[in-house]
């Protein structure tokens, strides 16, 4: 079957090219903005043109079609293009530069098409070879994730403004939110005021100390709060996760419930329960089932924020997440590469993402790899005195959250927080006391 011809304008092409040559300061600027390329073009010869009035405008020498005429020269691509006749035909076709933002818009509609054409053409011809269909839409889905990154350019007076008016609002005693708060205050005091987008944030610490209840905790604390939330979830299949939820949010033990034990659900507390956890959509879960390797993760991250509009991403169990090809790697690689996807995911979707992982205690590297150090906005170590026992009935302990690294607030530091290993719980102690049961019920006036 004979191929198509892939979508093209010519006349807009054209038009963005005579419109830089007419008022060449306006129109590229048009470009910056509209994050115009040379890959947009199609027609060789625009391509070639445009890529010299770029070389030019970068070394501030004024655009027309003298000077780029002799830089086409110079280059000994004069004549590729078709010559000097070839510019002024430009200009001919374009009698005013007041339409360069259609014709820019046009062309990169044409170029993205094209793209997408490529992609699934990609797409169909490893259809053919592929015996893994889940392994490849997820590559395909990492393809057009890709597609989507739109970088915004920042204009540097703007910005200084809105650090100057930051660091005034401080001074006047009304400190700016920095980033998404954990819902823990000694936490984003060690962080710099939360967590911001497009960083990871790592959550460590030896066996029995939570890290799983608290990152469980910072979720239904962002929930109560109304933002939503991608909990992807390797060490725990879904069900057990959102058991784990429930029972942090009702302060009660959910497997004690199953069994019979005494406890205090009541028909509203559950309904309050399902209407934050479920009715509100405003929680994700995707378990193992769903998310193996780092392109899964990758395309997973892509629909949780372009379909779902999530605002903070976590991932527990870092080690579980594997690489393409795995087999064919060594640990260290393996382990670098896994670090690297998700910092790129995270600085590509301008998203936090807080990820639980069993790091090393000495130097922040991540476990099973000398050479891949952490690589976050900030790095949370847990511990526990081994020599106090959890007692009953509460099983609490005292949990030390102790900051290893933070580029934005304490680098070395440590608060304490109290942990129901019961519940699941995790306290601080200016915490607000909620209403509410433990196990022998509500006390008698």
């Amino acid at each position: 079957m004979e191929s198509r011809p892939l979508p093209y304008s010519e006349e807009a092409e054209a038009g963005v090219l005579g419109a830089v040559l007419l008022e060449h300061e306006k129109v590229l600027d048009i470009c910056v903005e509209k994050k115009m390329l040379v890959a947009d073009f199609y027609v060789p010869a625009h391509k070639i043109i445009f890529e010299t009035m770029g070389s030019l405008f970068a070394k501030h020498i004024p655009i027309d079609i003298l000077t780029v005429g002799e830089q086409l020269k110079k280059d000994e691509r004069l004549n590729v293009v078709g010559g000097i006749i070839f510019l002024e035909r430009l200009i001919d076709k374009t009698p005013t530069a007041t339409h360069a933002a259609h014709y820019i818009d046009e062309v990169k509609r044409k170029s993205l098409s094209r793209r997408i054409i490529k992609q699934c053409r990609e797409g169909e011809a490893q259809a053919f070879s592929s015996d893994d269909p889940d392994e490849l839409r997820s590559i395909i889905e990492a393809g057009f994730t890709k597609m989507d990154q739109k970088v915004s350019l920042k204009d540097l007076a703007t910005v200084f403004e809105e650090i100057k008016h930051d660091v005034e609002a401080g001074i006047e005693g009304k400190p700016v939110e920095r980033g998404i708060p954990t819902g823990f205050q000694c936490i984003d005091a060690l962080s710099g005021g939360g967590m911001r987008d497009g960083q990871v944030y790592w959550l460590s610490g030896n066996e029995k100390t939570g890290k799983t209840s608290l990152k469980a905790n910072i979720i239904v604390r962002q929930l109560i709060a109304g933002r939503k939330v991608g909990d992807i979830t390797l060490e725990m299949p879904f069900r057990d996760e959102l058991e784990k939820l429930m029972g942090i949010h009702l302060a009660q033990n959910i497997a004690t419930a199953m069994q019979g034990g005494k406890t205090w659900i009541g028909p509203e507390r559950m309904a309050e329960t399902r209407k934050l956890l479920v009715e509100s959509k405003r929680l994700h879960i995707l378990d193992r089932q769903m998310v193996r390797t780092t392109t899964d993760f990758w395309s997973a991250c892509r629909r949780l924020v372009y379909r779902h509009g999530v605002q903070l991403i976590t991932l527990d169990y870092f080690q579980k997440l594997q690489v393409d090809g795995e087999n064919k790697k060594s640990l260290e690689q393996k382990t670098t590469e896994k670090s690297q996807a998700v910092v790129d995911v995270a600085s590509m979707l301008n998203i936090p993402i807080l990820c639980v992982a069993a790091i090393e205690s000495t130097h922040g590297k991540i476990r099973g790899s000398r050479m891949a150090d952490y690589d976050g906005a900030a790095h949370w170590q847990l511990s526990r005195d081994e020599e106090k026992e959890p007692h009953a009935p509460d099983f609490s302990q005292e949990i030390t959250v102790f900051t290893k690294a933070s580029r934005y607030g304490v680098s070395f530091g440590s608060k304490k927080l109290q942990f129901s290993g019961l519940t699941g719980r995790f306290e601080e102690p200016n915490d607000k006391k909620e209403p509410e049961f433990g196990l022998d019920g509500p006390e008698e006036e």
